[in-house]
């Protein structure tokens, strides 16, 4: 049974941050039948303060996915029943396997917006990211198709929103405000300019030459995206409990993934002069004469903020 499927969110586009993304698939995810369970097997929902981990502990089981994609009612529904003489770690892969399979097969969502196994059970946001567009695609789908119970019972807990921190009231909250709409900004650039390097690679550059240009712009992507997460959950609870100093020292060591990109920088900024016209092809994604070095700085940009941010007294 083939399943048409609507226009998929394209992940590179999105102005959510990972954050908002799985707070809001809790929200759709919770209310239906035994995901209550799935999402806090121990009944905690103070965890909602981490929706990220919360989603990709759910992802891990794999039999969660399959149950998800059961809710569209194919003619054959994916198992959900782990093997006799199989593990859980080798039944949850295979359970991926089948999800996976069934989003390619039918519900014909691009191998370029689909995921492998692995990126599931790994610890890289880069990857995470597919995961959670999929999901969208298919929460889309079964919303679509009517299938999404339409009398649902109100969530036992509040979900965390960013209207206060959005709307400050004092000094300390404005300073909070710009700290954070700025830290989501910059991963958007970073996201953008990772983007234009997945592209770079498969239709100009070499891979030692990408990695002249954008030296490991993912690992330090991957860093900043959980720094996020991080922040945001940090600001979720009430201002007098927030510790942003905490924040950036308990996440110190991670910061030296900007050592190895700033001592690139000069020779990003050369290799991009010197080859701009070959550059031209992906014009539409990003100019690459004034556009992608402005982009290459900003990580540089960035680092040197966090200091000066740090030494206001009402932070």
């Amino acid at each position: 049974m083939n399943i048409e499927l609507p226009v998929a969110i394209n992940v590179r586009t999105n102005t959510e941050s990972l954050y908002q993304q799985c707070l809001k698939l809790i929200e759709k995810i919770f209310p239906l039948e035994g995901f209550d369970v799935i999402l806090f097997p121990d009944g905690d929902y103070s965890k909602i303060s981490d929706p990220v981990k919360i989603i990709w502990d759910m992802c891990r089981l794999g039999s969660p996915l399959c149950l998800l994609y059961n809710l569209l009612q194919p003619a054959k529904q994916l198992e959900v029943k782990q093997g006799d003489n199989m593990t859980k770690a080798k039944a949850s892969k295979r359970f991926v396997f089948l999800f996976i399979q069934a989003c390619r097969t039918d519900l014909r969502i691009p191998e370029d917006e689909l995921f492998n196994i692995t990126d599931v059970f790994k610890e890289d946001t880069n990857l995470f990211v597919k995961v959670v567009n999929v999901l969208n695609i298919l929460l889309k789908t079964i919303e679509d198709r009517g299938y999404y119970p339409k009398n649902i019972k109100p969530l036992p807990f509040n979900i965390p929103n960013s209207e206060d921190i959005e709307s400050p009231k004092d000094n300390r909250a404005k300073l909070v405000a710009e700290l954070l709409n700025s830290e989501r900004s910059y991963v958007q650039d970073l996201e953008r300019l990772h983007n234009y390097q997945i592209e770079a690679e498969a239709k100009i550059l070499s891979k030692e030459d990408s990695i002249t240009l954008f030296a490991n712009l993912g690992e330090l992507l991957d860093f900043q995206r959980k720094f996020l997460i991080h922040m945001e959950s940090v600001l979720s609870v009430p201002t007098q409990e927030q510790r942003i100093g905490n924040l950036f020292s308990s996440m110190e060591e991670g910061f030296s993934v900007y050592q190895i990109f700033c001592a690139n920088q000069d020779k990003a900024a050369k290799f991009a002069l010197e080859n701009c016209d070959a550059l031209v092809p992906l014009t539409n994604i990003m100019e690459p004469k004034y556009e992608l070095p402005s982009y290459l700085i900003k990580p540089v940009q960035r680092i040197c903020k966090y200091p000066l941010l740090l030494n206001n007294e009402d932070i």
